[in-house]
């Protein structure tokens, strides 16, 4: 079953999840004057994205979105959840590494959530 571009957002939420946490993230480190609490805001957001993806899995909906642009499937799933905690391993990694000392870590882990959400489309 092939989903129309405004009946595949109710599918979309992991993808818009990511997105709104770009942006926040961005957000955050204008507004923020301690800039340790971005790698935490990071991670949670790609753990909530992930929990949205294992619901959407789990509520029985198989097929294409958007027109057939994008599959939904337990094949995607499987590999949203791999990118997932791939983000998640990164984030954790770099969350107290020396290097974004000094830096801009939210432009960083905004680029990261970036990258996620394309790779989700990818799937």
């Amino acid at each position: 079953m092939t989903l129309g571009n405004i009946e595949s957002l109710a599918y979309s939420y992991p993808e818009f999840t990511l997105a709104a946490g770009v942006v926040g993230l961005l957000m955050a480190e204008l507004l923020l004057p301690s800039k340790r609490i971005l790698g935490d805001m990071a991670l949670w957001i790609v753990v909530i994205a992930s929990l949205f993806v294992g619901s959407s899995s789990l509520a029985g909906y198989h097929g294409s979105l958007f027109g057939g642009m994008v599959a939904l499937d337990a094949f995607a799933a499987f590999f949203k959840i791999l990118f997932c905690f791939a983000a998640a391993g990164t984030i954790w990694m770099t969350m107290g590494s020396r290097e974004l000392e000094g830096q801009h870590p939210g432009e960083y882990y905004a680029l990261l959530l970036a990258c996620t959400v394309g790779m989700f489309y990818m799937a």
